[in-house]
């Protein structure tokens, strides 16, 4: 009953909450020290995905850069841009 409304609420995949300081029929309560911890883990876990997301564009276009009919500069460009990419976002600070 206390999430009622929430139909259509993200599908993001957030880690886990962590047990509850003070544990009631509600689920609990937290102390801010255990939600500035589960925000710097959801945050990390995002940047993880983009970074990934990067990644896998590297690999594609590398592929596509190896093959006989794509191998240009511009596909090879490309490819090295979003390795970049990965690198600066896994190197991000993403403590909130």
């Amino acid at each position: 009953a206390c999430c009622a409304g929430t139909e259509g609420a993200s599908t993001m995949n957030l880690p886990p909450l962590p047990r509850p300081d003070c544990p009631n029929i509600w689920g609990g309560c937290y102390s801010a020290e255990a939600m500035r911890a589960y925000a710097e883990a959801a945050a990390l876990a995002m940047q993880e995905r983009c970074a990934k997301l990067c990644a896998d564009l590297e690999d594609v276009l590398w592929q596509q850069y190896k093959t006989a009919g794509a191998a240009n500069q511009h596909t090879e460009g490309r490819s090295d841009g979003a390795g970049e990419c990965a690198e600066t976002i896994r190197a991000l600070d993403a403590t909130p």
